[in-house]
């Protein structure tokens, strides 16, 4: 399982070698590098704000990327990407429904997402907060990132919600 897991939504592409994804995830620690890299930049005029949700479940791991496009009002307009890594490989997720609940300061606090993997058999991902986000600034993006504790289909796991802007 060498090659990299790539998510691309709008005008950014986000890699994670899978050891990392895994790694990463499962560890769900804020104050950690994040996991992944943004591959060749990210155009910050077309894009507000990237989301990124990374879970892991023992040897399975879920990535999500959600961009909100520059000027949008709202949710409606976001786009979405995601990916199972499983150990026969990844496996692209052709569809994702993302719910977010935020707290009163902003702060996410509950994730629930439904999955459509190519395979076509509908995943539930749900998450609750489960620490204090930590923000880090490094290669000119701001990066606050949330531990979460995930459920998928019922199997428990942890990872972590990072809302990414340009620093």
């Amino acid at each position: 399982m060498a090659e990299r897991v790539s998510l691309t939504v709008s005008a950014a592409t986000l890699e994670w070698e899978p050891a990392e994804l895994l790694r990463g995830a499962d560890r769900a620690d804020p104050a950690e590098p994040a996991a992944w890299a943004l591959a060749g930049g990210c155009d910050w005029t077309s894009i507000e704000s990237l989301r990124v949700i990374s879970a892991c479940f023992g040897d399975t791991a879920v990535a999500i990327a959600i961009a909100r496009p520059a000027g949008a009002a709202g949710a409606d307009a976001d786009r979405v990407a995601g990916v199972r890594l499983a150990p026969g490989g990844p496996e692209s997720v052709d569809d994702a429904l993302v719910s977010t609940e935020y707290d009163s300061n902003g702060v996410v606090r509950r994730i629930g997402v439904e999955l459509w993997p190519q395979s076509g058999t509908a995943r539930r991902l749900a998450a609750d907060r489960a620490g204090e986000p930590q923000t880090t600034a490094a290669d000119g993006i701001r990066r606050e990132a949330t531990p979460m504790a995930f459920r998928l289909d019922g199997e428990r796991g942890t990872g972590l919600h990072e809302l990414v802007r340009p620093a």
